[in-house]
């Protein structure tokens, strides 16, 4: 629903539940999270460590977006520090981006441990790796 009075928010919104005040506070807004409609957004079930390279910050939570761009981003919970931020307050930021063979990206899902991302490009599945985001 887009006219000339109203037109609708493309923005990808995180928030943190604050449990003194008993509510819920924007913690990172995208705007926008892609150039295109978002067609899907899940969530890693399970936090993964990436505990592999000591250079790489710790990730705790994982988020997917698919786009009708036909790109999909993987969006990591992270310390602020490692984006420029302030030290101590978490944040959300794309750690990858992605396509296969220029397809539209209409869905996504992480197996039931968090360590495989499935992604759905038009008539195919693919199976990803959500740390490495390497193609199986």
């Amino acid at each position: 629903w887009d006219n000339e009075v109203i037109t609708a928010e493309r923005k990808l919104k995180f928030w943190l539940y604050d449990f003194v005040s008993q509510r819920y506070t924007l913690n990172t807004c995208i705007d926008p999270p892609h150039q295109n409609t978002v067609t899907d957004l899940c969530f890693c079930p399970k936090p993964i460590c990436n505990t592999e390279n000591e250079s790489e910050p710790n990730v705790t939570e994982f988020a997917v977006t698919t786009s009708s761009d036909g790109k999909f981003k993987v969006w990591i919970c992270v310390d602020g520090s490692v984006v420029g931020r302030r030290s101590g307050r978490v944040l959300w930021t794309c750690q990858f981006e992605g396509y296969y063979h220029n397809l539209s990206c209409c869905g996504c899902g992480f197996s039931e441990d968090g360590s495989l991302l499935a992604l759905n490009f038009e008539k195919y599945i693919t199976i990803w790796d959500p740390l490495t985001c390497e193609l199986k």
